[in-house]
């Protein structure tokens, strides 16, 4: 993202208020029980190891927190997304090689949980911060695919 972008400031303020209040960080990865992104794109389960019976939830909100830690990671290095995703575009691209559609699906999955968890405070303005943010983050995570 370029400096001075007005987006900065949304995103920036809420990513600090969700890693301030653990509360929030706790209901966030309960949301839908860890698994929003399996029940609305149930083709992107495939990228995944087989969920074991009766750990599927501890494994969903593992995987769910490692998403809100990247996630962080992005927002802390915005100006320089590409050195600071490299390792993790480097991980999708060639070793599990997921489907550049998926992230999109994801970044749509992130925006409803944002919605629910914020809800009246999730303004248009905010949305269309996370949003530009997001697809940076994703063009970042796909740019090696080409």
């Amino acid at each position: 993202m370029k400096k001075g972008g007005r987006e900065h400031p949304e995103v920036s303020r809420l990513m600090g208020r969700m890693r301030l209040t653990r509360a929030k960080r706790m209901r966030i990865r309960r949301m839908k029980k860890g698994i929003w992104l399996f029940t609305v794109y149930p083709s992107t389960k495939s990228y995944f190891p087989p969920l074991i019976p009766g750990l599927e939830l501890a494994q969903m909100q593992n995987h769910g927190e490692q998403i809100l830690m990247a996630v962080g990671v992005a927002v802390d290095h915005m100006y320089d997304l590409r050195t600071a995703l490299s390792g993790l575009a480097d991980l999708h691209a060639y070793s599990l090689r997921v489907e550049p559609t998926n992230f999109h699906f994801l970044i749509h999955c992130f925006q409803v949980m944002l919605a629910s968890h914020l809800q009246t405070e999730y303004t248009a303005e905010m949305h269309a911060a996370w949003d530009k943010f997001l697809t940076n983050v994703a063009v970042v995570l796909t740019e090696k695919y080409h």
